[in-house]
């Protein structure tokens, strides 16, 4: 049988809380696939560890690398990403089971890339030229604030929230040298991993060739003004 995903024993620690432990499963091709949990599970935290081609469930690098090509995403928060190819992911599990000790660890990470990376990438991935901007943390969380109290009128979820500023200014940067040493482990250049996704985009027919997208620079009064008008259109 062909597998979409594979992880056996995953692992995330956020500090002191954890948050996947010890995570095994096999996604068939063509399967429905889905988490249930409570709260806190780690679903969302298990997702978000992999990005690369092939991802038919749309997480959230592709999902971005798809809405930015087509010119629907127009602003980011500043920040950083630490996400690994899951390609290299599955090798590093694989690599685990045959060459990890008993009881032992390890960390299996790529590159910290900021906003302005992930923007750059997308854009040069796609033969795109484009102007970003991308709000800072102080200014994101006056606009959460406005958001949460426009969001319990409408019904509609905000499109910040203090969690999305919280994990984007974390401290993402990781140490795998112990997995690289042991098990032998690699992950390839974020480029690398953008440009494959934007290749598999296009041949899957989820992005037209031809597309074109501009995220234009704006002061943070104007960026407000258009984060409330996405949620209170003006008639």
């Amino acid at each position: 049988m062909e597998y979409v995903l594979q992880s056996d024993c995953l692992k995330k620690h956020y500090n002191d809380s954890i948050a996947l432990d010890g995570l095994s499963m096999n996604v068939p091709k063509g399967a429905i696939y889905g988490f249930v949990g409570k709260n806190g599970a780690g679903k969302t935290t298990l997702i978000r560890l992999i990005c690369g081609p092939k991802d038919y469930a749309f997480n959230s690098v592709t999902s971005m690398v798809q809405q930015f090509v087509q010119g629907k995403m127009r602003m980011g928060l500043e920040g950083t990403f630490n996400i690994a190819d899951v390609r290299d992911l599955a090798d590093g599990v694989i690599a685990a089971c045959d060459k990890g000790r008993r009881g032992e660890s390890y960390i299996l990470t790529g590159e910290t890339v900021t906003m302005q990376d992930m923007f750059r990438e997308i854009g040069e991935a796609a033969g795109l030229s484009v102007k970003s901007y991308v709000l800072s943390k102080e200014i994101a969380r006056i606009a959460v604030k406005g958001l949460a109290a426009v969001s319990r009128v409408t019904g509609k979820d905000p499109l910040l929230s203090e969690f999305n500023i919280y994990m984007l200014n974390r401290n993402n940067e990781y140490d795998c040298s112990k997995a690289e040493r042991e098990l032998g482990f690699h992950c390839r250049p974020f480029s690398e991993s953008i440009r494959d996704t934007v290749t598999w985009l296009r041949e899957e027919g989820f992005l037209k060739a031809t597309e074109k997208a501009e995220v234009i620079e704006i002061s943070p009064a104007a960026l407000l003004s258009l984060l409330f008008k996405k949620l209170v259109p003006i008639r």
